[in-house]
């Protein structure tokens, strides 16, 4: 089994950040130069051939509403974890493709099911942030902030993942990039490459839960739609 974690950008020309790990929690990939469908497709396809995969994608899968918000998202919003709530983006039909062109997590959820193989792919939709607040009972606010708030939340986001038995497991790496973080000269780019590193290993963590800690997640939405 492998358990893929996929932190989808909305459009192509943005990095994606996609991770990898092993029943044996070893760590096969971890990157955010993927860009285009294709170059996930690639990696995905090579996977399937080995083994059954579960994948966890932060990106609306399944979009049916023409306008408003999907049951799911409401239902996260209403949700108290830890007597706090999440703010999650509203996708519906008109907003996504009139801003994007497409609904990207649909079309890419339909590619990887189509893929031909023996081994079996189980696709879920999850949200990082509310897999962090369920976790460890806080809620980091790391996007779209400052170089300097960036640069501290992040740091206190890995701090706060290490914690969690699964996250230890990857200590070394990181370790790395709070070290990298840390570095005066670090750039914002650089910043935003390793944001996405991270939402696709908690990614990767939440696929792994979906199959081995059914009963520690929470499921919202009228056919199981997002998972943290």
């Amino acid at each position: 089994m492998k358990y893929i974690g996929i932190d989808l950008s909305w459009k192509p020309k943005n990095e994606t950040g996609i991770c990898i790990v092993d029943d044996l929690t070893n760590l096969k990939l971890w990157r955010s130069d993927c860009f285009t469908n294709n170059d996930l497709l690639k990696i995905i396809e090579e996977e399937i051939r080995k083994d059954d995969i579960v994948i966890a994608i932060d990106a609306p899968l399944k979009v049916e509403n023409e306008n408003g918000i999907r049951t799911c998202e409401r239902e996260l919003m209403k949700c108290q974890i830890h007597g706090k709530y999440i703010q999650i983006f509203s996708s519906n039909r008109v907003n996504l493709l009139k801003s994007y062109d497409e609904i990207r997590g649909e079309k890419l959820k339909e590619q990887i099911l189509a893929i031909k193989s023996e081994n079996s792919i189980e696709i879920i939709e999850t949200y990082p942030g509310a897999t962090i607040l369920l976790d460890t009972k806080e809620k980091v606010k790391y996007k779209r902030l400052n170089k300097n708030k960036t640069k501290g939340k992040l740091s206190f986001l890995i701090q706060l993942l290490l914690k969690i038995n699964w996250f230890q497991k990857f200590e070394p790496q990181l370790e790395s990039k709070i070290n990298q973080i840390n570095q005066s000269d670090i750039k914002k780019k650089e910043l935003k490459n390793i944001e996405d590193k991270i939402d696709a290993m908690i990614c990767c963590y939440c696929s792994w839960k979906f199959k081995n800690q059914a009963k520690s997640i929470k499921i919202f939405g009228v056919d199981a739609e997002l998972v943290i």
